[in-house]
């Protein structure tokens, strides 16, 4: 007892269906896990951001002026134009502290690559946002993974308070 080759394609054809329709909610799924990672390293840092200010009377923009071990490293691809003193990296991210020009003591994780490149999880002014390049994405992954609300816009960047 054997298959026929119409048997065979047609499992054949279910399984591509089924892969297609199932690969991009993984991916989603996978993103949305990068941005809890993301949110989870900027809230140590803006605690440790915080404690610096309560003991120093200001904010820092070096990391080695903290008080938590980042485990971040120091070399690393900087493709979102960052521009700070000292940036740090992790595999999936760019790690940036007070680099917003008036908004002192904020703290921005910022995807290196991928789909969604250029969004950042972070703090301004002890607020949570998630922010984007607008250029960079067809779809806002701000208000559309997260539920972000637009806040305001800044230079290059659209910013969407997160709850």
């Amino acid at each position: 007892m054997g298959f026929t080759l119409i048997e065979l394609l047609v499992v054949v054809l279910i399984i591509g269906i089924l892969a297609a329709v199932a690969l991009p909610q993984y991916q989603v799924a996978v993103e949305k896990s990068r941005a809890s990672q993301a949110f989870t390293l900027a809230r140590a840092l803006h605690s440790a951001q915080e404690e610096y200010k309560m003991t120093n009377g200001e904010y820092t923009r070096y990391f080695d002026d903290l008080s938590v071990g980042t485990g971040l490293s120091s070399s690393g691809t900087n493709t979102c134009g960052l521009a700070s003193p000292d940036i740090r990296y992790t595999h999936d991210f760019a790690v940036t502290l007070g680099t917003t020009g008036q908004y002192t003591g904020d703290v921005a994780v910022v995807r290196n690559d991928g789909k969604y490149q250029c969004y950042a999880i972070g703090f301004i002014e002890g607020k949570i946002y998630c922010s984007e390049f607008p250029y960079k994405h067809q779809e806002s992954f701000c208000s559309k993974m997260l539920a972000g609300k637009f806040a305001f816009s800044t230079r290059n960047w659209k910013h969407y308070e997160l709850r």
